[in-house]
């Protein structure tokens, strides 16, 4: 028979999309979180007193969290045009501080975005190097003026009393930032994982109104697909294109055991099929690979329904290599 086979180059996915300065929906988060940025500090002033800013930090509460969650861009935005916005609604921060306190928040809304969205460290880490960073950059701009225009006080001896007063600020940060980008990050997970398997079934329900037997997919771009019956176009395309087109997602017209076996070859993470042995739903469950079989029967018939399959006779008590030797050997 004439292979029928189709095969298609799939692209590389992106670990973390943070939204580019193009995206309106960029400027959109920007401006909630400034928002925010500048009514809970006139708030904290409000009922704490002048003092309460300096001890509960909560302008940069939301510009770390901005930067964790909206990417660099949203932390630099923030970090930029929160103290700006603040000082012409309130008044606060301070003239004369300003320009210090816009480079500190800057700083920790950036590195926090690139901590998190480029080095793709823990939540943690990336909160406490963007707070060092900040301080650091802090820390420079003080000594920068100092050198220029001299003061009766040294930078370090400045900047000191300034971080223990906002030691209960930190400790917020630390505690609540954590928390709330761990319940924002499952919501996430789950609003994927629905639209996932919405797209999937969608996905599922074309290949099977389809001529095609098999077809693989890496995320939702067809890399694989091919008219071929049997076991053959899942053997072609674990010999030709496994490991470099990594996990992917199959549609199989029939799943036995046989096929289970090589499915864990082809680094198939999830299946669908029309139908599906008992063996073979055994077997992925043993893999750790999510099948969904529209019908479910106790084994796979030859063609004649008279028997066992033949190839399900084969995979019977061989291990996965085992297997593949064998029927790569007759392929």
């Amino acid at each position: 028979m004439t292979s029928q086979t189709e095969v298609q180059t799939a692209s590389t996915g992106i670990p973390f999309r943070a939204l580019e300065f193009r995206d309106v929906r960029l400027y959109i988060f920007s401006a909630a979180f400034i928002s925010l940025d500048v009514l809970v500090p006139w708030l904290t002033h409000y009922f704490g007193g002048v003092q309460a800013g300096s001890i509960f930090l909560p302008m940069f509460f939301f510009i770390l969290l901005a930067g964790l969650l909206g990417g660099w861009r949203a932390g630099l935005l923030v970090g930029l045009f929160t103290p700006l916005a603040s000082f012409g609604v309130s008044g606060m921060p301070l003239l004369t501080v300003l320009p210090q306190i816009t480079i500190e928040c800057l700083f920790y809304g950036l590195i926090a975005g690139l901590l998190r969205g480029k080095l793709h460290l823990r939540i943690i880490w990336s909160l406490i190097g963007a707070m060092i960073a900040g301080r650091l950059a802090q820390l420079g701009f003080i000594t920068a003026v100092f050198l220029l225009y001299g003061g009766e006080v040294s930078p370090l001896t400045y900047m000191w009393p300034v971080v223990l007063q906002g030691l209960p600020g930190i400790a917020i940060q630390l505690t609540l930032i954590p928390l709330i980008m761990r319940i924002v990050e499952k919501w996430h997970q789950k609003r994927v994982f629905m639209r996932d398997a919405n797209l999937t079934g969608h996905l599922f329900d074309y290949f099977r109104a389809s001529k095609d037997d098999l077809r693989v997919y890496r995320g939702t771009e067809l890399i694989f697909s091919s008219k071929d019956s049997g076991l053959a176009p899942l053997v072609d395309y674990v010999i030709k294109f496994v490991p470099a087109t990594g996990e992917v997602l199959v549609f199989d017209r029939v799943v036995g055991n046989a096929a289970a076996l090589l499915l864990k070859l082809a680094l198939c993470t999830e299946v669908w099929s029309s139908l599906g042995s008992e063996r073979a739903a055994q077997t992925l469950s043993n893999f750790g690979i999510r099948y969904h079989f529209v019908s479910e029967v106790p084994y796979i018939l030859n063609r004649q329904s008279s028997d066992i399959c033949p190839f399900e006779k084969l995979s019977m008590g061989k291990t996965t290599d085992e297997f593949y030797e064998t029927i790569k050997a007759l392929h």
